[in-house]
C-alpha cells in the first residue's frame, strides 16, 4: 500500500545578485504562502517525416524555462517594531521593475492649525512629495495619503481627510513603499531563487532566475487581502529523491572499476531519469559523484545504460561492487531544508475604498489592480537552452478595476450628471481623478495603495438586479500625467 504524502510544503525565496546564478535558501528566507505553483514548459521541435513512413519520429527537446505563479496573503511586515519594515514579500516585489523607498515618522505642529487637506511637519525631511504617510484622526482612526505638495515644512495631501487630525502628539507614521521604475533604473534584485518542498523526502523543486511578470492586488472588504504574482525563470527542475541500482556491464557480478563511463540500470529504474532532463542530474555512489550526460537504451536486454563523468566536484573514482545502491541528485535540489523560521506577521483585514472621479468623491466596495510591467526573459540566443537576461524594453501596463453600488453620488463622480452616466468620453481633465484605497486601520497593519492620475477605459458595467442594489463596475488605467511630471502610475505601501 502506498503512503499519501503529507501536505508540509514550504517554500522559500531568496534574491540572487546574478540572473543566472542561483542562492541556497536559509532558515528566514522560508514565506507562509497558501498557494504555489511551478513547472517546466519545453520547447519541442518534430522531426520531419522521412519517405516510406506515415509515423511520426522523436520530437527533438529545444529551449525551455520555468513557469511559476504563487497567491499570498497581505500581511504586516513579520519584523515590524515600529520603524518601516520591508514586507516578507519583499524578494518578489524587488524583481519586479518597482523601486523601494521609505518615509519616515513625523509630528504635527499645532500652528498653523491643521486641516483635512494639508498640515506643518516637525520634520520636514521626513517625507517627500509622492509618499504615503498614515495620519491619526480620532482614538483608532488613521487614514493613509499621499503627500501633494510640499513648501519647507507645510503640506498637502491627495484626498481630504474625514476631519482634521485631533492630538497632535501622536505622530504622522510613515513605511515602506513601492512605485514603478523610471526610465535608466533597474530592478533591485535582477531574479530570485525560489524552492518548494511537499512532503518529507517528497517532491523537490527549484526555480533559478524567476521573475515576476504579472501582479494582481485584490482587497474587498468581505473578503481576505491578496496579491498574486505569476512569471517566468530561467531554469526548473523537479525531482523526487531516487535510488538506482547500478550494474558494471551484461554479465552477472560484473562489477565497476573505476574508469568506465558505461554504466548499466534497468528498465525501471531507467524511468526514474525519463521524466527529467537528463543532463542535470548526478549519481553518488558512496564517496563518488557521477554526472550523467546519457540515457540509452541497451537491445535486445531489457537494460539501459548511463554515460557518465566519473570523479566529479573533486571526488575521486572508485570501483564499484555489482548491483551497487546509487543516489540520484539534481545538483539545484541538493540544498539545506532548515526548519522554517516564520515571523510574527498578521492579516490585514478591512478596507477603506475612495475614488474621486470628475469632480466627485465615492467609496466603493472592492478594487483590484492589475500590474504588467512587460518584462520577459531573454532565450533567444544561440547556444544555451535557458534564459540568459532580464529584459524591460515595453510599456507598462496598469488596469484598475472598482466594484461599488449604484447610487446619486456614484453617476456624479463618473460624469457630472445622470444623462451622461454612460459616456466616458464627457469626463473633464482637471480636477485630477484618482483612485486610493486602504486595507487595515492600526500603525504596522495597514497597506494603502494610490492612483494618482487614472482614465476610464470602458463604459460602466451596470446590470440591476429583480432586486436590491444595483452594483457598478468601473475599468480604469492608471495612468502618468505627463513626462516631466514626477508622479508615476501607482504607489503602494506598508504603513
Amino acid at each position: 500500500m502506498a503512503l499519501q504524502l503529507a501536505f508540509d510544503q514550504y517554500v522559500h525565496i531568496v534574491a540572487q545578485s546574478l540572473f543566472n546564478t542561483g542562492v541556497d535558501n536559509t532558515a528566514a528566507s522560508a514565506l507562509r504562502i497558501p498557494k504555489f505553483l511551478a513547472k517546466r514548459e519545453q520547447v519541442r521541435i518534430q522531426r520531419a517525416s522521412r519517405l516510406a513512413t506515415m509515423s511520426q519520429e522523436a520530437a527533438l527537446h529545444q529551449k525551455h524555462k520555468g513557469v511559476w505563479s504563487m497567491d499570498y496573503e497581505l500581511t504586516t511586515p513579520s519584523s515590524f517594531s515600529g520603524t518601516p519594515q520591508a514586507p516578507d514579500i519583499d524578494v518578489v516585489l524587488s524583481t519586479m521593475f518597482l523601486k523601494r523607498s521609505r518615509s519616515a515618522t513625523t509630528t504635527i505642529l499645532a500652528s498653523p492649525t491643521p486641516t483635512t487637506t494639508g498640515c506643518s511637519l516637525g520634520t520636514p525631511s521626513a517625507v517627500s512629495v509622492g509618499d504615503i504617510i498614515l495620519i491619526h484622526i480620532a482614538d483608532n482612526v488613521w487614514e493613509a495619503r499621499q503627500v501633494a505638495t510640499k513648501n519647507v515644512a507645510a503640506i498637502t495631501w491627495v484626498c481630504p481627510l474625514s476631519s482634521a487630525p485631533q492630538d497632535l502628539s501622536v505622530e504622522i507614521y510613515g513605511g515602506t513603499q513601492y512605485s514603478p521604475v523610471d526610465v535608466g533604473d533597474v530592478p533591485a534584485s535582477p531574479a530570485f531563487t525560489a524552492f518548494n518542498k511537499i512532503g518529507t523526502g517528497g517532491i523537490q523543486q527549484c526555480l533559478i532566475g524567476a521573475v515576476p511578470n504579472k501582479m494582481d492586488i485584490e482587497l474587498d472588504a468581505n473578503k481576505l487581502a491578496m496579491v498574486s504574482f505569476a512569471g517566468d525563470a530561467k531554469s526548473f527542475s523537479s525531482f523526487f529523491g531516487e535510488s538506482v541500482a547500478i550494474t558494471g556491464g551484461l554479465e552477472e557480478d560484473e562489477g565497476i572499476n573505476d574508469t568506465e563511463t558505461t554504466i548499466f540500470i534497468s528498465a525501471a529504474d531507467a524511468q526514474k531519469f525519463s521524466i527529467y532532463e537528463v543532463g542535470r542530474l548526478q549519481v553518488i555512489c558512496g564517496t563518488e559523484q557521477m554526472a550523467v550526460t546519457a540515457l540509452k537504451h541497451v537491445m535486445p536486454e531489457d537494460l539501459w545504460s548511463l554515460t557518465v563523468v566519473r570523479g566529479i566536484n573533486s571526488t575521486t573514482p572508485a570501483a564499484h561492487a555489482y548491483t551497487v545502491s546509487g543516489e540520484v541528485v539534481d545538483p539545484d535540489l541538493e540544498v539545506y531544508w532548515p526548519t522554517p523560521s516564520f515571523g510574527n506577521d498578521e492579516e490585514i483585514l478591512g478596507i477603506v475604498g475612495k475614488m474621486k472621479y470628475n469632480g466627485g468623491t465615492v467609496e466603493f466596495k472592492s478594487l483590484k489592480v492589475s500590474y504588467d510591467p512587460k518584462s520577459a526573459i531573454d532565450n533567444s540566443m544561440w547556444g544555451t537552452k535557458t534564459g540568459v537576461r532580464h529584459l524591460y524594453d515595453k510599456k507598462r501596463e496598469v488596469k484598475i478595476t472598482v466594484t461599488g453600488y449604484l447610487s446619486t453620488d456614484t453617476t456624479s463622480a463618473i460624469d457630472g450628471s445622470t444623462t451622461a452616466l454612460v459616456n466616458p468620453d464627457n469626463v473633464v481633465a482637471t480636477p485630477a481623478n484618482y483612485i486610493l484605497c486602504q486595507a487595515g486601520n492600526e500603525v504596522g497593519k495597514v497597506f494603502a495603495f494610490i492612483a494618482p492620475h487614472v482614465e476610464l477605459v470602458n463604459d460602466p458595467q451596470i446590470d440591476p438586479p429583480a432586486d436590491g442594489v444595483t452594483p457598478v463596475v468601473l475599468e480604469f488605467r492608471a495612468i502618468r500625467e505627463s513626462t516631466t511630471d514626477d508622479g508615476v502610475e501607482f504607489v503602494m505601501a506598508w504603513l
